[in-house]
């Protein structure tokens, strides 16, 4: 193998570890990217809209953050912790009916 060849090759190896340690690094962002990009299509339309009556980009900004994290993951995280609850409740009820012998009737 000629010298320039071995450099080409260690140069894509190099090259190809960067990469994958890149990915590694980068790759827990790509669901929080993916929803901020969802949620800027879905949201530019009404920035547009306050942008038109506050003349101040960035208070238009911040009352489009604001009406998103009241009228949207408030909610959304209101039913997470709901869930969680009756998760939490039914693995008590799961494990009384455990105890007793009453799961096997179940089942």
């Amino acid at each position: 193998m000629k010298r320039e060849h071995f450099l080409i090759l260690l140069f894509l190896l190099v090259c190809g570890a960067f990469f994958y340690l890149f990915y590694s690094i980068i790759a827990p962002f790509f669901v929080p990217i993916a929803w901020a990009t969802v949620f800027g299509i879905l949201f530019y339309p009404l920035y547009e809209r306050v942008r038109g009556w506050v003349k101040s980009r960035g208070l238009a900004s911040l009352i489009v953050c604001v009406l998103i994290v009241v009228l949207i993951i408030g909610p959304l995280g209101y039913l997470f912790f709901a869930l969680v609850g009756e998760a939490r409740d039914a693995v008590v009820k799961v494990n009384e009916l455990y105890q007793t012998g009453k799961l096997q009737e179940l089942l």
